[in-house]
């Protein structure tokens, strides 16, 4: 139910370390931080609401799969919390997975692609390539001063093309706010000023750079906008852009008809095809589409009021545990780890305003997985050493 493709590999190597670490920690009576059961309690509430609306509106088992993913956050951040996994490893390997994100768009745009996206939805490759970067961008700490700003511009700027070549207008516009956030707020406060300066600078080289060139322009379709919304003003949308906004008219209105149970999950494609857009122009490509393309019209309009709380601590929680961990560290010694976390959720917060992250199975997975991780690393950062 929670594993399938390409994460058969992860979950026999997760299975394999589980069984190994809780062999080992057989009797030795540790008990569990509260964060990890916090999670836990979190992931079980979300799933069991969830369960009730699939049941209660005759749906499969399958409908809950991608929210079964969210087990993996407390069970990835216990066994990062007792392995004390590294997160130089994590960071490393969210620098070879931003390398291969980059060699594979390349490929693609050079072989004829109009959007990069891995031979996978455009739109979930840009969202999986931001969060990676917001790790590297947080949790990694070279040597040398020098090295560690070459590192995270020479993967910010992969990481940006890569990102431009999936053709993901908002995913694009995350990237250059977490890479001026990172520019302006690491490093030395007093040298802020002169990094704001920087940081308009470079924002308005990468506004030149896309304005100059077509193979940018193409993939991220910047001359459609305006007529998107001019479409949509005049009762048409059909479009990325009407279609987003149609999509929250009828999340609202599906809301308030039923704020307390939503209409069920997983039928907000029946909400679209009932729209008299739908059933006046069939062939309309918007209604073959099947979720709000944004979190908390999705929850709030599937799953009622109850719905759009458990998104919002789905994020809220998570997110309250990485600042108090952030809040209790030694200011001289950062908590990088927790950080990261922040960071993640973050990235989430902002491309769940134009996705429904919890709708595929890649984003899903990742969040649990990487916030699991990143918190199992900072609780085990935060103990005293022995």
């Amino acid at each position: 139910m929670i594993f399938e493709n390409g994460l058969y590999a992860f979950a026999v190597g997760l299975l394999i370390a589980s069984v190994l670490q809780w062999r080992a920690d057989r009797g030795a009576g540790t008990p569990t931080p509260v964060p990890l059961r916090a999670v836990l309690g979190l992931a079980v509430l979300v799933i069991a609401w969830a369960s009730l609306s699939a049941f209660s509106h005759d749906k499969p088992l399958r409908v809950l799969d991608n929210l079964f993913r969210l087990l993996l956050m407390p069970w990835c951040a216990w066994l990062a919390w007792r392995t004390g996994e590294s997160r130089r490893g994590l960071w490393a390997g969210a620098l070879v997975g931003i390398s291969i994100a980059f060699c594979i768009a390349s490929w693609q745009m050079e072989a004829g692609s109009l959007r990069a996206g891995g031979n996978r939805n455009p739109l979930v490759f840009a969202n999986l390539i931001l969060v990676l970067l917001a790790i590297a961008l947080t949790t990694g700490r070279v040597a040398s001063l020098r090295s560690a700003k070459v590192v995270a511009v020479i993967f910010t700027l992969l990481a940006g093309a890569a990102i431009a070549f999936s053709g993901s207008r908002g995913s694009l516009l995350a990237w250059a706010l977490l890479a001026t956030t990172a520019l302006v707020f690491r490093g030395d406060p007093l040298h802020r000023r002169r990094r704001i300066v920087l940081g308009g600078v470079a924002a308005a080289l990468v506004v030149g750079l896309i304005a100059m060139s077509p193979a940018l322009q193409a993939p991220l379709r910047l001359d459609k906008v305006s007529s998107d919304l001019a479409r949509f003003a005049a009762g048409d949308a059909d479009s990325p852009i009407g279609a987003r906004l149609q999509f929250l008219q009828l999340a609202w209105q599906s809301f308030v008809a039923h704020p307390w149970q939503g209409v069920g999950i997983e039928e907000f494609g029946q909400v679209v095809q009932q729209w008299s857009g739908c059933q006046a122009r069939p062939a309309m490509g918007m209604c073959a589409l099947e979720h709000a393309h944004n979190d908390l019209a999705e929850w709030a309009a599937t799953l009622g009021l109850p719905g759009a709380l458990a998104l919002l601590a789905i994020y809220g929680v998570p997110l309250a545990l990485f600042v108090g961990i952030i809040r209790r560290a030694d200011p001289r010694s950062p908590n990088l780890a927790a950080w990261g976390g922040v960071a993640v959720i973050a990235v989430y917060l902002w491309c769940g305003l134009t996705q429904s992250m919890f709708a595929h199975a890649a984003t899903a997975t990742a969040y649990a997985l990487f916030t699991g991780v990143l918190l199992g690393i900072a609780l085990h950062d935060a103990e005293p050493a022995a």
